[in-house]
């Protein structure tokens, strides 16, 4: 030790079994999310996760623009009061507006993979 010599082994350590999870869609011919790039399966299945994801976003935002168009319409009444006193029914774009709004809300909640389902 004090002459600074040392001498020592190590231990042989083999490579260890990994076992090598490659998506079918990382093969060119495969096509699929990854076009080529070399992505797990579960990387995989979170990029078509992300596609239907935005296919559900997309009719989302479409429901809302109609919905919001749809609130332009004026309210109609129709009203059975004889003597002053009866019903009433009121109905109109913003009932229509609220339909539409509470459609999208199911969209963007609605697929599998979203975390309002896990």
């Amino acid at each position: 030790m004090d002459d600074g010599r040392f001498t020592g082994t190590e231990p042989a350590v083999g490579p260890r079994p990994i076992a090598v999870d490659i998506a079918e869609s990382a093969i060119p011919a495969g096509g699929g999310p990854a076009a080529g790039a070399k992505i797990s399966s579960y990387e995989a299945k979170e990029l078509d996760f992300l596609d239907a994801s935005q296919v559900l976003q997309d009719v989302a935002a479409g429901l809302e623009t109609t919905g919001g168009l749809l609130s332009l319409l004026p309210m109609l009444s129709a009203d059975g009061k004889p003597v002053g006193v009866g019903a009433g029914v009121t109905f109109g774009g913003s009932n229509l507006s609220g339909l539409l709004s509470g459609l999208a809300g199911a969209a963007r909640g609605g697929h599998p993979g979203s975390p309002m389902r896990r």
